[in-house]
Order: C-alpha cells, then structure tokens, then sequence
C-alpha cells in the first residue's frame, strides 16, 4: 500500500514543474 500511495504521490507533484516548463518554452517561438 505504501507504494502504491507513493507511486501517486511522485507524478503529483510534478505536474505543476512540467506545467511551468512548458508555459517557459511556450514564450518562446519554436
């Protein structure tokens, strides 16, 4: 059970940094 709890946990809390990795880059043109 624990790992299954921290397995959700990790991609959580990456989803706000991705979301602003990619607001950065979108400023820029490609």
């Amino acid at each position: 059970m624990g790992r299954a709890r921290s397995s959700e946990d990790l991609p959580l809390s990456w989803m706000p940094f991705i979301t602003l990795y990619i607001t950065l880059h979108s400023d820029e043109p490609p």
